[in-house]
């Protein structure tokens, strides 16, 4: 299991709000930074967080972001470069994800 799929697995609220953010921003926009998105979530965990803090790391934006692009099916929303992301297989993610959030 690599770290990506335990943080996203012990932490599924970031994708929920990566995706409630990064829905915003497409109803204005049809391309943007990943890098705004990802801090916007970060500072909602800082906030929205009681005990001890969970930390945003950054190597988990590209795969967020691709996650993202592949669960909305806007696959160049947001411009990427090449990273280990590339070869992840996101299916059992978003599908745990929809398991803990009720979504379709």
């Amino acid at each position: 299991m690599t770290n990506f799929t335990k943080f996203h697995r012990a932490n599924p609220k970031v994708f929920g709000y990566f995706c409630q953010f990064a829905d915003e921003v497409r109803q204005v926009y049809k391309q943007y930074g990943v890098a705004a998105v990802w801090e916007r979530v970060r500072w909602h965990c800082d906030i929205d967080t009681s005990g001890d803090q969970l930390k945003c790391n950054n190597n988990y934006k590209a795969y967020y972001a691709r996650m993202y692009m592949i669960y909305r099916n806007c696959p160049d929303f947001f411009q990427t470069q090449d990273s280990l992301a590339d070869v992840y297989n996101f299916t059992d993610e978003i599908e745990y994800w929809k398991g803990t959030h009720g979504k379709n």
